[in-house]
């Protein structure tokens, strides 16, 4: 493959999309938006390298189908040869859903607007993963990048929630990539120990999500870097309603026990959206 450093313009399914923007990775899995044309809306392109191995019939088979709170999954295949000559040995994964692309929609113009947005898009996250959970299996890599969302004002939802990029790349090696695809941020301390995914593990992620929507700033990242230890307590001042800082530190709390479950983490952040 040659080197190209700037993905702006590949083109997928026949020219349905151009790729605007690399998210996230390097080397042989990458995470990309691209712009549906027809319609100038966002997608979501998980793309892996050295995948032509696989037919799209394997791919469908281990990933999430369509369903309620899922993603659209609109393609599967390799890139458009005649135009992405460089990347000729690249598949792409490309999902879209009702709304925007929810990193797009968190732009509250004061704090107030902030909190409801930050407990609408936690309690409908919520609701959709408490949802998926139920029927199996517990979906992991719960990250913003990831989902969709609708805003009128201070109101604020999840509409979907994919799991299909990480599905994908767990595919395939990952020897070309130097970091993971995915930074750990909001990963809880058991998964980064190795142990299984819980429900009580996504309610971390949506606890550290909920925090940084509402105050406005990477709170996790203020405290430990991506792929760094997983601090003891994170103890920074949130200056938040009380009973939201409250409920937001119990779902972060580093034993899965002391957490609250889904549906009542849901509950609790009903109160302020």
């Amino acid at each position: 493959m040659t080197e190209r450093h700037e993905p702006d313009g590949l083109t997928i399914a026949s020219g349905a999309y151009v790729v605007r923007t690399r998210l996230q990775g390097d080397g042989s899995q990458q995470l990309w938006l691209a712009t549906h044309v027809a319609t100038g809306s966002l997608a979501v392109a998980a793309v892996d390298y050295q995948f032509s191995r696989n037919t799209v019939e394997m791919v469908r088979a281990r990933v999430e189908p369509d369903g309620d709170g899922v993603p659209v999954l609109d393609y599967i295949g390799p890139l458009d040869p005649n135009d992405n000559r460089d990347y000729q040995s690249y598949w792409a994964l490309v999902e879209r859903a009702p709304g925007t692309w929810l990193p797009n929609v968190v732009t509250p113009h004061d704090r107030q607007a902030a909190v409801a947005v930050a407990a609408g898009l936690g309690q409908s996250a919520a609701a959709i993963v408490d949802s998926r959970c139920a029927r199996g299996p517990v979906p992991t890599a719960i990250r913003p990048e990831l989902m969709w969302a609708i805003r009128d004002g201070e109101r604020a939802a999840v509409t979907a929630v994919s799991t299909r990029a990480p599905a994908l790349f767990s595919l395939s090696r990952a020897d070309a990539v130097t970091y993971p695809v995915f930074p750990t941020r909001y990963e809880a301390p058991e998964l980064r120990a190795g142990e299984s995914a819980t429900p009580r593990a996504v309610v971390y992620a949506l606890g550290l999500m909920v925090a940084e929507w509402a105050t406005g700033h990477g709170y996790a990242k203020a405290t430990y870097s991506d792929y760094g230890r997983q601090p003891r307590d994170l103890a920074l001042p949130m200056e938040l309603p009380v009973s939201l800082e409250r409920a937001i530190r119990a779902a972060i709390d580093p034993d899965p026990a002391n957490r609250p479950s889904l549906a009542r983490f849901r509950d609790e952040l009903a109160h302020f959206a």
